[in-house]
């Protein structure tokens, strides 16, 4: 039987002009009381109480504290960070203020000496806490402050994960916000950390980028490009990548019919950590061939095109590499069948994390129509794929403090 090919079905992609698709964090467990004669202990662990007098094996700072209370409120918490035993000022640790009901009120970057400037300090109990790759998380609760000239001084615990014993394990089932010390909670964490502080920089619009966008053609077989555009922005943006809301894209999902088409969109750390993603989908963590993969997928099929993927870590660092995803569900296999992309990180030299890389392929279908039989005899075939991306390809900026 011959067929005809009668129109080619609606096809496009996100917006991608310059931007790309874009919850709250699980508070670390146990926190320590920063007092009124200013202590400060560093390497916070499970169900940790200060009292000087109880803490063993666990290095304890002098608190150098600023001249006065309305003072520090104006001019913000000067803080200074270094690694527990070493005296080692840390680059590029997330630092952050919240209230207890845990709003963010402040956040900022630690530069090569260690040192940030969260701006401005809230009157009341905060809980203060600092982040880094490697380091266990360090979370105090600020209750007062005694006038000194210096900044505060804090020390993270190294904390990477212990690969030796991991190789080819895997966690025993898919968790929904994993709470525990298994391997699951474990990956999930330091995944978190980057995820967290690249949501922040483009949010604060801390950077500014120049792009290389494309799109391109592939035959039918997916391999061979037939045709290709390539686009290089002429000038700066503030957030090169942003994606749906997350309360949007819960709603109506990753692939979306327009009057134009098809919109497919990929997942960026606003997405990922967000409550309507984490309720949604569990997570499975597994180390195999000297490689940490984190699978996710949704709990249960809904009505809407949903993601399945992997957020894949460096193997000797547990560093955020990327996040390869697959469209998935009934309306998926309706819209874009074996639709899938890619979103890569990376950190720079300030220890901040961006998007350096992305692309989205969906198939291109074709409605075609048996010769010299009825026009209701048709079928749907895939006759290429239709594939977007981009990179960023020059950063300028920094974070230049708690903005």
């Amino acid at each position: 039987m011959q067929w005809r090919s009668s129109r080619r079905l609606p096809h496009r992609l996100a917006p991608n002009r310059g931007r790309m698709w874009k919850g709250k964090r699980p508070m670390a467990a146990g926190a320590s009381r920063w007092s009124d004669q200013g202590r400060v202990v560093a390497g916070l662990g499970p169900r940790l109480h200060l009292g000087l007098e109880r803490v063993l094996g666990l290095v304890v700072l002098g608190l150098v504290l600023l001249s006065s209370a309305e003072r520090l409120s104006a001019q913000g918490l000067r803080l200074e960070l270094i690694e527990a035993g070493a005296d080692r000022p840390l680059n590029g640790v997330f630092v952050t203020l919240e209230n207890e009901a845990g709003e963010r009120l402040a956040a900022g970057l630690t530069d090569a000496s260690g040192r940030a400037t969260l701006s401005p300090m809230p009157d009341g109990a905060v809980v203060l806490r600092a982040e880094l790759l490697g380091y266990a998380t360090g979370e105090w609760t600020v209750s007062g402050m005694v006038p000194g000239p210096d900044p505060y001084r804090l020390a993270l615990l190294p904390s990477a994960i212990p690969l030796e014993g991991l190789v080819a394990e895997a966690a025993s089932r898919c968790e929904v916000r994993p709470a525990d010390r298994g391997l699951t909670a474990l990956v999930w964490e330091e995944a978190r950390k980057a995820l967290d502080l690249a949501r922040w920089v483009q949010e604060q619009e801390v950077y500014d980028y120049q792009v290389t966008r494309y799109t391109r053609r592939y035959g039918r077989e997916g391999r061979q490009i037939v045709e290709e555009t390539p686009e290089r922005s002429r000038g700066f943006s503030s957030a090169p990548f942003e994606s749906r809301s997350p309360e949007l894209l819960a709603r109506e999902g990753y692939l979306v019919e327009s009057g134009e088409g098809i919109v497919a969109v990929a997942p960026d750390a606003n997405a990922l950590l967000s409550d309507a993603f984490l309720r949604t989908h569990c997570l499975q963590a597994w180390v195999e061939n000297e490689e940490i993969g984190l699978d996710f997928e949704p709990v249960e099929e809904g009505e809407i095109a949903d993601l399945k993927g992997t957020i894949l870590l460096d193997p000797e660092t547990a560093a955020l590499r990327s996040v390869r995803f697959w469209y998935v569900g009934d309306r998926a296999e309706e819209l874009a069948p074996s639709g899938q992309g890619e979103v890569e990180f990376e950190r720079l030299s300030s220890g901040a994390w961006i998007v350096r890389r992305w692309w989205v392929r969906t198939p291109i279908r074709e409605v075609q129509t048996a010769l010299g039989r009825p026009r209701s005899d048709t079928r749907i075939v895939t006759t290429g794929y239709f594939e977007f991306g981009g990179e960023v390809v020059t950063v300028r900026g920094g974070p230049g403090g708690g903005r």
